[in-house]
């Protein structure tokens, strides 16, 4: 099945749909009848991103329903302009079908989620098989979702400590990042177990003209690292890493979402609290934070991001050596 989403990657290349580039697969449960994979295509520019999402045994209302709001989570959290839908045996009782038996690809646009291109696989006895595309309008806006609006930065309000300007340098790692629903017990992820998420937290850092420090080259000493539920870096971590990275900012991030349970097609009627904060790695202070509150807007994540980096610039960039 893989062979067929490249081959479609590159047919949507070739439409000037999407530019192939790195390609990053995170894996998650949808429900107990759904397991949903997303692989995020690295962006160029954060607002121009695609979301590749693979369904498997997605059966009835309930887990139909599940699977389609977790794609659009997923996708607008990074700011997907479209999601590509890859499906095996997708059966659903309601009002919504998804004609992907026997597999399948639909790519659909984030904003409208009318179906503009479908990749049929046809396998034959002898295992051979071939890729059609075609058009295809099936999925109607008002029986998934409104439209997601994307999110503006002036809705975002960000805490600059006086110690700011103390920073050294611009170099900056994404660290932990921390989720829960409905008011669930907050569950510790790391950046590598949140490709999309690192990735749009970088996009935005980087609008702001911070630069990301590799995470490979730390990786063994943040394993060994004790991040408290705060964010707070304890000041030995902090400077261990600080002498390993050279990274003068960790970056970590917390996110809740509200009334999932109970709107299971309806984007409208989930909130989602984001915290994102700026610490200092000489002194595991935080010296930046930026909140936002509200509907799950398109490329919040990266919003969020670039709002802090832009704030915490214009405070350091008259005391900072930009390196």
């Amino acid at each position: 099945m893989k062979e067929y989403l490249v081959l479609f990657i590159a047919v949507l290349s070739l439409m000037g749909c999407v530019t192939p580039r790195m390609i990053i697969q995170k894996r998650y449960p949808a429900t107990s009848a759904a397991l949903v994979s997303v692989l995020v295509e690295e962006p160029q520019d954060a607002y121009e991103t695609l979301a590749i999402i693979s369904i498997e045994a997605a059966e009835g209302q309930s887990g139909f329903n599940s699977a389609i709001q977790k794609m659009k989570i997923s996708a607008a959290s990074i700011g997907a302009d479209a999601i590509v839908i890859q499906g095996q045996q997708i059966k659903n009782s309601g009002a919504v079908a998804m004609p992907l038996y026997g597999g399948g690809v639909l790519m659909v646009p984030v904003n409208t989620w009318t179906i503009t291109a479908k990749a049929i696989q046809q396998i034959n006895q002898g295992g051979a098989g071939r890729t059609s595309i075609t058009g295809e309008s099936g999925i109607k806006p008002e029986q998934l979702s409104d439209t997601i609006e994307r999110i503006k930065l002036e809705d975002i309000s960000v805490t600059i400590s006086p110690n700011a300007t103390k920073l050294k340098n611009s170099n900056f790692l994404v660290g932990p990042i921390w989720s829960a629903v409905d008011g669930g017990k907050s569950e510790l992820h790391s950046s590598q177990d949140n490709p999309d998420i690192t990735i749009a937290i970088q996009s935005g850092f980087m609008k702001a003209g911070y630069v990301p420090v590799e995470r490979d080259v730390i990786k063994d000493i943040l394993s060994e690292m004790s991040f408290q539920q705060t964010g707070a870096v304890s000041a030995h971590d902090a400077v261990r890493l600080g002498e390993i990275s050279g990274a003068g900012i960790i970056i970590t991030t917390s996110e809740a979402m509200f009334g999932v349970a109970i709107n299971r097609a309806k984007d409208a009627d989930i909130r989602v609290a984001v915290s994102m904060k700026a610490i200092s790695v000489e002194s595991g202070e935080v010296v930046a934070l930026a909140r936002y509150y509200g509907r799950i807007k398109k490329g919040y994540i990266t919003g969020i991001a670039q709002r802090l980096g832009n704030e915490l610039s214009m405070v350091t960039s008259s005391t900072t050596i930009k390196q």
